[in-house]
C-alpha cells in the first residue's frame, strides 16, 4: 500500500497524489491517501478560488481516504 498525505502535517505540503495513483494502479496495490489535520479545509479550496491538485476519489487508482 502506497500512503500520501492532503496537506501533510507540520508544513501544509501535498503529496503528489495523481503520481501516486498512477503508480499504485500499475502495480495493482492500494493508495491511501491521508487528510487529517487540515483535510476539512482542502476539501472546500476550489469554492475559494485555490488551484489544488487532485487527490480525491475521482482518481483512478485511488482505494481509501481518512479524515480526522
Amino acid at each position: 500500500m502506497i500512503i500520501g498525505s492532503v496537506p501533510n502535517f507540520p508544513h501544509g505540503t501535498i503529496d503528489p497524489i495523481p503520481d501516486l495513483a498512477a503508480i499504485a494502479k500499475a502495480k495493482n496495490i492500494g493508495l491511501h491517501v491521508d487528510c487529517c489535520l487540515g483535510g476539512f479545509v482542502v476539501a472546500f479550496a476550489k469554492d475559494h478560488g485555490l488551484e489544488l491538485p487532485k487527490f480525491d476519489f475521482t482518481l483512478d487508482g485511488k482505494k481509501q481516504q481518512k479524515y480526522c
